[in-house]
């Protein structure tokens, strides 16, 4: 859609699935909107042109089913995947791509997450 100068939101990520128990929080936090990995899991430029995709896809989101989860597990299974999503969001792609290179999203990212999310709880 973006090749044809639409502006998306993008909800079709393959990791943002928040009922998929088995994607970790930093495989959502790693995805890029503008790459994915197809059915054979090569990764596909799905946009050469980065600035093209920075300024048409306009957003993403996450998306949670209810098969696995009831009122005793929701937010443990949503947090701390969908901060990790909106992070990766809202953050510009040149940071969270420094971030991943240096290997600090342990150090950095994780605290920062867990501390939302406990601050979720408290509420």
């Amino acid at each position: 859609m973006i090749d044809h100068g639409y502006r998306v939101i993008n909800v079709e990520a393959p990791t943002n699935y928040l009922d998929h128990l088995d994607v970790t929080w930093e495989e959502m936090y790693s995805f890029e909107m503008c790459n994915y990995d197809d059915d054979d899991g090569d990764t596909t430029r799905r946009n050469n042109n980065d600035d093209l995709c920075d300024t048409l896809v306009l957003g993403g989101g996450g998306e949670m089913w209810g098969e696995t989860v009831d009122t005793s597990d929701v937010l443990s299974t949503v947090w701390p995947k969908l901060g990790a999503i909106a992070e990766r969001l809202w953050t510009p792609r040149d940071k969270t791509d420094a971030m991943k290179k240096e290997n600090v999203m342990d150090e950095i990212v994780k605290p920062r997450l867990a501390e939302f999310r406990c601050l979720l709880n408290r509420r």
